[in-house]
């Protein structure tokens, strides 16, 4: 759960600073683009924000972490591929630290 937190507060923090806004988007159907990421590379929704600009960013994993996706829709529909990677990692949280982990 504080996993989920922490991933969801640098997700937002990276989309407030427009860090995810780019001037050139691959943009397809919303619809389209969850049923390749879960078709092709078996990635499912691990976590979702609402930026300052009324966009849902959206992060797809891999249950074993190999791959990431992560997708930006507008308000008006338009779904846009921000970035991708592989090896996804859950980093400890503060909390996690200060227990000695």
């Amino acid at each position: 759960m504080v996993r989920t937190i922490l991933f969801l507060a640098v997700i937002l923090f990276v989309a407030s600073t427009g860090w995810a806004a780019a001037d050139t988007k691959a943009c397809i159907d919303r619809e389209a683009a969850i049923r390749h990421l879960q078709g092709k590379f078996s990635e499912v929704p691990a976590a979702l924000g609402l930026t300052n600009a009324g966009e849902m960013l959206e992060v797809f994993t891999s249950d074993e972490g190999r791959s990431w996706t992560m997708l930006l829709t507008t308000p008006d529909g338009n779904t846009c591929l921000v970035a991708t990677g592989e090896g996804r990692k859950t980093v400890p949280t503060f909390a996690a630290l200060d227990n000695g982990f």
